[in-house]
């Protein structure tokens, strides 16, 4: 039996089914490598964000403690959008 023979000439265009799920396969290999990575950065950038940010909270209650000698104490703990008016501020007086 012998195999029918390509005419010099004629050229065929894609890939095959191996070439494919080699393809796919290695991108596979390389995601699972690089996600954890990614999601070690992604935390790692969340956590220096947070820690400027209460950095900045740190900074500005020792600002108002400087002015008034008492701590701002308007909002509860952990308190997102926090907006007292100036006459409903309650303050505590350092120990």
């Amino acid at each position: 039996m012998d195999r029918p023979r390509r005419e010099i000439g004629t050229r065929q265009w894609g890939f095959t089914l191996i070439e494919v799920i080699v393809t796919v396969a290695i991108v596979g290999i390389l995601a699972s490598i690089a996600l954890p990575s990614y999601r070690n950065q992604v935390m790692r950038s969340n956590r220096s964000a947070v820690q400027g940010y209460m950095l900045n909270v740190m900074n500005r209650q020792e600002q108002f403690r400087l002015d008034t000698r008492q701590y701002f104490t308007g909002c509860a703990p952990f308190s997102a959008g926090c907006a007292a008016p100036n006459n409903l501020l309650t303050v505590v007086s350092p120990p």
